[in-house]
């Protein structure tokens, strides 16, 4: 988690926002002044079902996981 002061002269608007494409949270209390939260975002190479890294399993997608038996799912696509 990363956390930035931001000052910009043209939000000029109060609340929170949440940017997904960089997960982003935007917090402005007070118009023009507000906080920036930056979330790590989840590895694309960690497998759902155990979290080993993708070259563990072989680097193939097709291969299964050696602890639960399934197939390798990368979790940026683990919610489609």
């Amino acid at each position: 988690m990363k956390l930035r002061f931001i000052a910009a002269w043209y939000d000029l608007w109060v609340g929170a926002y949440y940017n997904r494409k960089t997960s982003t949270l935007y917090l402005l209390p007070v118009p023009r002044l507000g906080i920036a939260i930056t979330f790590k975002r989840p590895s694309p190479n960690k497998c759902v079902s155990c979290g080993r890294k993708r070259h563990e399993h072989g680097g193939d997608s097709g291969l299964l996981c050696p602890v639960r038996q399934v197939p390798f799912t990368p979790r940026c696509h683990a919610s489609s």
